[in-house]
């Protein structure tokens, strides 16, 4: 996993940087400085034409391709061809990046099963346990706990699950049917009985939606909102020194940003990127990592559920206005301090689930 700060190339470009030390199977971009939409591609659902397959998390439209877009993955990055929306020329870009099992960097057919760099014929020589729901496609990284699967919605709206390949319950999950109206449904351990959409700022609802055990995933009947789709799900479990999901209770009080005594999360590892969103409250999902600002406090943020621009203007962002009140956070050697005294991150007494990566790994994953 990595973040990736880049500037639009004409005629198209490689996008890479010497520190990241992996080929993608996920990619994630979303350009800074104007109202354009968070792209995401993966290496599970292929291409389209010459372009991989992207869906927008800040919407529920169907996954399509379009020109000037990822062709290829590449070792630290991508290629991407001229202008659209990840590589208009002089323009500022973010790229969050996660590798799984390697392998169909080109994109070149889809349908393909990848578990640890290997290339298999089918789930069942992979060794992946399936649910009612069949995998047609999966892309899985064991060692480093996050797995991309592909599969059809059932035919009726029902409590069905699907495999996720790792070898213990994911921690964080995210999925969607890949039609248009194919809401984006997120699960996170830290508070494992509400669900929540990415597309929305919503706070989390329900109960008992989802039954995520060391094999598979059950997403209950009120979460799928088509039937007989294809759907993708992407997964990560917990992993010493490379990743972690959880929550943590505010204790905002309004007073301003940048140096409020907020909380403390141990993670045992200084975060490179993380995606907050508040559990209990209408909240942004949002984005901050340690490319676009360097320095602490760090409130340079982007909305997942939105296609605004960057917030933060002051500390090394592109935005058009700073607020430290909602979205200050200090990134530590062993986990994150919260410095907002509201808004996203630290409302009041509510609570806030996050999603974080390691700005280096303790060890060797690739």
């Amino acid at each position: 996993n990595g973040p990736l700060k880049y500037t639009g190339k004409p005629g198209g470009s490689q996008q890479d940087q010497n520190k990241i030390a992996f080929t993608p199977d996920l990619v994630w971009v979303k350009r800074r400085n104007a109202a354009e939409q968070n792209k995401i591609y993966d290496t599970v659902r292929g291409k389209t034409g010459s372009n991989f397959y992207h869906i927008e998390s800040n919407n529920n439209t169907a996954s399509a391709g379009e020109t000037g877009a990822i062709t290829e993955m590449l070792p630290g990055g991508f290629y991407a061809t001229g202008g659209g929306h990840v590589n208009s020329d002089g323009e500022p870009f973010i790229a969050w990046m996660w590798r799984a099992g390697g392998g169909n960097t080109t994109g070149s057919s889809g349908n393909e099963f990848w578990k640890n760099g290997v290339q298999y014929a089918s789930a069942a020589a992979a060794n992946i346990t399936q649910g009612t729901l069949l995998l047609s496609a999966a892309s899985i990284g064991t060692k480093q706990g996050f797995s991309i699967c592909q599969y059809t919605s059932p035919s009726s709206a029902d409590g069905s699950t699907w495999g996720h390949g790792l070898s213990q319950a994911p921690d964080f999950i995210i999925s969607r049917m890949l039609n248009s109206g194919g809401d984006w449904s997120t699960y996170n351990s830290g508070d494992p009985t509400k669900y929540m959409l990415m597309n929305t700022n919503a706070g989390g609802a329900g109960s008992s939606n989802w039954t995520v055990t060391g094999t598979t995933v059950t997403m209950g009947a009120g979460l799928w909102t088509s039937t007989s789709k294809p759907s993708i799900a992407y997964h990560w479990h917990n992993v010493p020194g490379l990743q972690k999901f959880g929550k943590y209770k505010c204790n905002g009080d309004g007073s301003g940003g940048g140096a409020e005594d907020g909380p403390f999360v141990e993670l045992g590892f200084r975060p490179s990127m993380i995606l907050f969103k508040g559990a209990n409250y209408t909240s942004d999902w949002t984005w901050i990592d340690n490319v676009r600002c360097t320095i602490n406090y760090n409130d340079v943020a982007l909305r997942a559920n939105y296609s605004y621009a960057e917030i933060g203007n002051s500390r090394g962002g592109v935005g058009g206005s700073s607020q430290p009140e909602n979205y200050a956070v200090d990134f530590l050697s062993n986990g994150f301090k919260i410095r907002a005294s509201g808004g996203s991150l630290n409302s009041g007494t509510n609570e806030v689930v996050y999603a974080a990566w390691a700005e280096a790994p303790t060890f060797n994953l690739y």
